[in-house]
């Protein structure tokens, strides 16, 4: 085997769980762009909703937290936590905790024995005993069948838009659950904006 663990995902799961395989000696390999859903889907301007020990990736000796990022970057920024920042606290802790990370793409992930083999985007393969997937939400987003019938560029998925601007002077209806009031006050903020 190339590898005990191979992790699938480079965000915050990803990242804390490479840190705590590697800290009780366990060969993790992770492939993925570093905090890529949160700078590529989330919307500009966006602040987080979570609390401030909430909002930190999990390492098991609490070196890497917000408040080191913070003093060490020399970020000024509080509660809450801009989405700008929290992508820099997670490259910066990617870049502590996983040098080595691979920014290739999994192309798919096949059973090979008494492990798994990885296919990467650049033709290579590696072997691992075990895989964790931590992808995220992006693969996933879910549409209310009842929109089917009306074309794409009328419903949207809220990952589908960093910026809002196409929606100015436009009327809009946000269906969802938590992440609607998040989506709403981005899309205010954008849209307000002069």
């Amino acid at each position: 085997m190339d590898f005990e663990v191979a992790i699938i995902g480079a965000g915050p799961y990803g990242l804390s769980s490479a840190t705590y395989l590697k800290d009780k000696g366990i060969s993790a390999a992770v492939f993925g762009e570093p905090m890529s859903f949160w700078q590529e889907h989330m919307p500009a301007g966006m602040y987080l909703r979570s609390n401030w020990i909430a909002s930190f990736i999990a390492d098991p000796h609490e070196r890497l937290t917000l408040n080191h990022f913070r003093t060490e970057s020399g970020r000024d920024f509080k509660q809450p936590i801009p989405l700008l920042d929290f992508v820099a606290y997670g490259k910066w802790f990617q870049e502590k905790s996983v040098p080595e990370l691979q920014r290739l793409q999994v192309r798919n992930v096949e059973k090979n024995g008494i492990g798994f083999k990885i296919n990467l985007e650049d033709g290579q393969q590696v072997k691992s005993r075990r895989v964790v997937v931590a992808t995220g939400i992006a693969p996933f987003p879910w549409r209310p069948k009842e929109f089917d019938h009306l074309p794409m560029e009328c419903v949207t998925h809220s990952s589908d838009h960093r910026d809002f601007s196409r929606f100015r002077g436009k009327r809009i209806l946000v269906v969802g659950g938590a992440r609607a009031r998040s989506i709403l006050r981005a899309c205010y903020t954008q849209l307000t904006r002069r």
